[in-house]
C-alpha cells in the first residue's frame, strides 16, 4: 500500500462515492429516517436506562420534546400521511399475580388464540397460565384499583450504532440525521475496500491490477446490496452499513495477524453492530494459528490471540450481561419479543431452524422480479432479488484460477458469516437485494480479487450490469411502492 497514488485515489472514491450515494438519497438527507431505534436507544443510555417509553408517546403530546414527537410521527404515518404501527420494538409484559403477589415477566405468544391464549411464557423460560382478567393482580394505579400489568419496551438491536450515535444524540436530540452519518459511512467503506484490495496486492496475495482494484471497489459500493442500503438510514440498513466499516477495518488490522489488539477492537464493535460478524473471527484465526510459512513461533501465536480475544471478550461479556439485564437471558437480543413474541414463525421454530433453509436459499439463489401488463409492468418481492441475479460479478470468486491459501482462507470465513442467515427466520425483509450478503462482502470480495489480475471485458460487462440492477433498486425501493 504504499504506491504513491493510493492513498490519493482513496480520497477520491471517498468523495465521489458520497457525492453518489448523496444524489441517490436526496431528499432522504433533509431530515432523520422514520425508524430512528438507534437514536432512541442512545437517549436511553444518556438517561441513564436500558428501555424506552418512545412508542407510548403520541406525536401530539405536549409532555414531550418537540423532536421526539417529529420523530414519532415520522415514523408512525407513511408517506401519505396514513397512520401506520410501529416497526421492530420488542416488547414484554411485566405483571403481579393476584393469588401471591409475585411479579413476573413475560409474554403471552398465542394472544387470543382459544385453547392457548392463557399461555404466560416467562423471559427464563417458565410456562404459567395467567388470565389478564382474573389472575392479574388490580392493587396499582393512582387509585390503587387499576391491573398490575406494565409493558415494558426494549429494543432489540445490538448498541454499538447507539453508542456512535450519542455526541449526535446529544447535541441535536431526536433530530440527529442518521441518513447523512450511513452515506458517509457508505463513502468510506467504499475507499476501504480500495485500501483493503491493495493491501492484499502488497502483501503478495493478489496480483490486481490498480485498474482492477478500482473496478472491483467501485462494484461493491454501487453494484451489491451496499447501494440500497447506503441512501435509505434506518436502523436495519445502518447496522449493515456501520457493520461493513468494522468488518474493513478488522482485515486491514487482522491480514497476517499484524494489528491483533486493532483488529479485536474493530471485530468486537462489529459484531456489537451487526452479531453474524462473529463469525469473522475465524478469518484471524486462521491467519494466526496457522500463518503461512513456519517463522511465527507459537509463543507469539498465543500473545497474538490474547491481545485479539481482548477486547472481544470484553465486549462479548458485556452484551451478554445487558442481554441478561434486559430479557434475564444473556444470549437473548430480544427479536424474540419482537411484537409481543406472537410473531409465528418466531414463537413455533424460534430464531434459527431449518425450516426455513429452503426458503432462504429460495431468496438467495432464484428471487426474480416479475412482468405484468399493467404498469410500471414490474413487480419485485420484498424478499429481494437473488444474489447472483442482483450481482452477477460475484460469481468470479469461484473462478478456477488462482487459489493460494489467502484465498481459501478468505473464502472459508465468507462462508462461516453466510452460513448462520439461510438458517434465519428472517429472509432481510424489507430489502431489494439480500442485505445479508453484506456481512460477508468484504471477505468474498478479497477473495475475489485474488482470483483475477486484470479484469477482463466480460467481468466489467457484468459489474456494469449489477450497477445498473441495484441503482435502479436505490433509486425506487422505498419510494415507489407500485414496483413491489
Amino acid at each position: 500500500m504504499t504506491h504513491p497514488e493510493i492513498p490519493k485515489l482513496a480520497w477520491r472514491l471517498f468523495g465521489a462515492s458520497l457525492v453518489v450515494y448523496s444524489l441517490f438519497a436526496f431528499e432522504r438527507l433533509i431530515e432523520p429516517s422514520p425508524h430512528f431505534h438507534f437514536t432512541d436507544l442512545a437517549h436511553s443510555f444518556l438517561d441513564g436506562r436500558l428501555d424506552t417509553d418512545t412508542p407510548r408517546v403520541r406525536w401530539d403530546d405536549s409532555k414531550h420534546s418537540e423532536d421526539l414527537r417529529d420523530a414519532v410521527r415520522r415514523a408512525t404515518t407513511d408517506a401519505n400521511g396514513n397512520p401506520t404501527g410501529w416497526n421492530d420494538w420488542a416488547s414484554y409484559y411485566r405483571i403481579q399475580l393476584r393469588e401471591t403477589g409475585e411479579w413476573v415477566t413475560g409474554v403471552w405468544p398465542w394472544k387470543n388464540q382459544e385453547g392457548r391464549k392463557n399461555e404466560f411464557h416467562t423471559l427464563n423460560g417458565v410456562i404459567r397460565f395467567v388470565d389478564r382478567d382474573e389472575d392479574v393482580a388490580r392493587t396499582c394505579g393512582e387509585n390503587q384499583r387499576s391491573r398490575c400489568l406494565e409493558k415494558v419496551y426494549q429494543i432489540s438491536f445490538p448498541p454499538f450504532p447507539a453508542i456512535a450515535f450519542l455526541p449526535g444524540a446529544w447535541i441535536w436530540g431526536y433530530d440527529f440525521n442518521d441518513v447523512v452519518f450511513t452515506v458517509v459511512l457508505a463513502a468510506a467503506n467504499v475507499s476501504l475496500m480500495f485500501l483493503w484490495l491493495c493491501l492484499l496486492a502488497t502483501r503478495g496475495y493478489s496480483n490486481a491490477t490498480l485498474e482492477s482494484r478500482l473496478w472491483l471497489s467501485a462494484a461493491f459500493g454501487f453494484g451489491t446490496a451496499v447501494f440500497f442500503s447506503s441512501v435509505r438510514g434506518e436502523v436495519w440498513f445502518t447496522a449493515q452499513i456501520m457493520g461493513c466499516t468494522l468488518h474493513l477495518l478488522y482485515l486491514l488490522a487482522g491480514l497476517d495477524g499484524r494489528f491483533p489488539l486493532r483488529a479485536g477492537l474493530a471485530l468486537a464493535c462489529g459484531f456489537a453492530t451487526r452479531t453474524p460478524l462473529v463469525f469473522a473471527a475465524a478469518y484471524i484465526g486462521l491467519e494466526i494459528l496457522a500463518p503461512s510459512g513456519s517463522s511465527v513461533r507459537w509463543r507469539s501465536r498465543v500473545g497474538r490471540v490474547f491481545q485479539f480475544g481482548l477486547p472481544c471478550l470484553g465486549v462479548g461479556l458485556t452484551l451478554l450481561w445487558m442481554n441478561w439485564v434486559r430479557w434475564e437471558n444473556p444470549t437473548e437480543f430480544g427479536h424474540t419479543y419482537l411484537a409481543e413474541g406472537t410473531r409465528a414463525s418466531i414463537r413455533d421454530y424460534g430464531l434459527f431452524h431449518p425450516h426455513f433453509l429452503e426458503r432462504n436459499i429460495r431468496v438467495v439463489l432464484a428471487g426474480l422480479p416479475t412482468f405484468v401488463q399493467e404498469a410500471p409492468y414490474l413487480r419485485f418481492s420484498k424478499h429481494g432479488i437473488g444474489l447472483f441475479i442482483g450481482s452477477p460479478f460475484l460469481l468470479w470468486a469461484f473462478s478456477i484460477h488462482s487459489w493460494n491459501r489467502q484465498r481459501y482462507v478468505l473464502s472459508a470465513a465468507a462462508l462461516v458469516v453466510l452460513l448462520p442467515a439461510l438458517f434465519y427466520q428472517n429472509t432481510g425483509w424489507e430489502q431489494y437485494a439480500y442485505r445479508f450478503s453484506i456481512d460477508a462482502l468484504p471477505l468474498w470480495i478479497g477473495a475475489l480479487s485474488i482470483g483475477i489480475s486484470r479484469t477482463s471485458r466480460l467481468l466489467k460487462g457484468a459489474i456494469v450490469f449489477s450497477m445498473l440492477v441495484q441503482g435502479f433498486g436505490a433509486v425506487i425501493f422505498g419510494r415507489f411502492e407500485t414496483f413491489f
